[in-house]
C-alpha cells in the first residue's frame, strides 16, 4: 500500500508527469524504431506540459484553491474575547546538513520563512513559548536542532 501511494503521488505532480512523458518519449525514439512517432508525440506533449505548468499564472491559479482558505493572520488583538496565545508552533519545511554553512544556509527557504514569522510573533507576544517541530531525521539531525542554534 505504501509503494502504491508513493507511485500515485509521484504522478500527481505536474513536473514529474511532464518529466516522465519526456523520458518515455526519448526512450521510444532512441531504442524502439517502430514506436518513434509515438515517442515524438510523448516528448512534444511532455515539453508542452512542462512549459504550460511552469508558467506563473497557471501555477498561481492551481495553488489558489489550496492557499486561499489559509490567508495570513491579521494583526492579533489581545482583549477579553481573544486572550494572548500560549504557544507558537513553527512546522518543519526541510533542511540540508552541510557543516560548512551557517544555519541560514542549512534551512531551506520555506523553513526560513516559517521560522522568521514564528520569531516575529514570539517577539510580539514575549510570554509565549516558541515550539519548533523537528521533521524527519536527515543526516543525523532534526530540523528543529538546526533552528534551535539561533538565539531569539
Amino acid at each position: 500500500m505504501f509503494l502504491l501511494k508513493k507511485i500515485i503521488s509521484f504522478f500527481l505532480s505536474p513536473f514529474q508527469t511532464g518529466l516522465m512523458l519526456c523520458l518515455v518519449g526519448l526512450v521510444l525514439i532512441w531504442f524502439f524504431r517502430k514506436k518513434e512517432k509515438l515517442g515524438r508525440v510523448l516528448l512534444t506533449i511532455g515539453v508542452l506540459w512542462l512549459c504550460f505548468f511552469g508558467l506563473d499564472p497557471v501555477a498561481h491559479f492551481l495553488m489558489a484553491s489550496l492557499e486561499d482558505p489559509y490567508r495570513p493572520v491579521k494583526p492579533y488583538v489581545v482583549d477579553d474575547a481573544h486572550p494572548s496565545p500560549e504557544y507558537i508552533v513553527v512546522l518543519a519545511a526541510g533542511h540540508q546538513r552541510d557543516p560548512q554553512h551557517p544555519v541560514t544556509g542549512a534551512l531551506k527557504f520555506p523553513a526560513l520563512q516559517r521560522l522568521a514569522e514564528g520569531i516575529r510573533q514570539h517577539r510580539q507576544f514575549p510570554e509565549t513559548k516558541l515550539i519548533l517541530a523537528g521533521g524527519l531525521l536527515s543526516h543525523g539531525k532534526k530540523e528543529c536542532e538546526f533552528a534551535n542554534r539561533w538565539d531569539f
